[in-house]
């Protein structure tokens, strides 16, 4: 069965780009490209594609193609919850009790709350000590709604400054899982026993230190730290552009 990921690799091979290439091209990690080919991600919405259809110098027959990919394959799982949702109702129907209430849909969960800035690298938000951003949205910014998938305790940060770029460039969104590990190479929030916050490419470097990477060195240089400075580090699970 023809699936998104398999085009789109299909689509990278035969047209000689590299993931980290594409990746670079539509302002994403090689990671992101990483799990849409091996299917550890859902397919992008219809803006993404089309970023991808532009990268890969797709025809308009290849782009629409990719495009109908993805919005059918997004829409499965939605239609799976509510099949399992229906067969609930009449399992217990039959079995002559009452039906267990429906787990919230992704319109029916609280959204994201944009709670902070990043600017030059350093975040300007305050932590619990369960790792938990202090703080509701900011004022004026729109929350983000959470899709299937995301915990209940997932927080976005607004893009201010240059030394993510051009990856994250000024006026984009990040969305945080602060339960998940960010792996080598991958971007994070991280946060310090000063209590100070950074969200940057985490290496993991020989004798327990880390390195907090910009993909802009011109904006900001890298940060050296032992493993025992650094309190905790969370994982950057999505970038969200306007």
């Amino acid at each position: 069965m023809d699936r998104f990921r398999d085009q789109l690799d299909l689509l990278c091979r035969t047209r000689g780009v590299q993931y980290a290439d594409l990746a670079r091209r539509i302002g994403v990690t090689k990671s992101y490209i990483g799990q849409l080919v091996h299917g550890h991600s859902k397919p992008p919405p219809r803006s993404r594609c089309r970023q991808i259809a532009e990268a890969l110098g797709l025809t308009a027959e290849e782009r629409e193609h990719l495009v109908d990919l993805a919005v059918r394959e997004r829409a499965r799982p939605e239609a799976r919850d509510k099949i399992e949702e229906l067969n609930a109702r009449l399992d217990a129907l039959r079995a002559g009790g009452e039906p267990r209430p429906p787990a919230p849909t992704a319109e029916e969960r609280a959204p994201v709350p944009v709670i902070g800035h990043v600017a030059a690298g350093e975040t300007n938000i305050a932590f619990t000590d369960a790792g938990l951003p202090v703080g509701a949205s900011l004022p004026g910014e729109e929350p983000i709604p959470r899709w299937q998938g995301l915990s209940d305790s997932a927080y976005a940060l607004r893009i201010a400054g240059e030394s993510m770029m051009p990856m994250c460039p000024p006026g984009s969104t990040i969305v945080v899982e602060p339960d998940r590990m960010p792996h080598h190479g991958e971007p994070a929030i991280c946060q310090t026993v000063e209590g100070k916050g950074y969200f940057k490419l985490v290496h993991f470097e020989p004798g327990g230190r880390i390195r907090l990477v910009s993909t802009n060195p011109a904006a900001a240089p890298d940060i050296v730290l032992p493993r025992t400075a650094i309190r905790r580090l969370q994982k950057v699970v999505a970038t969200l552009y306007r």
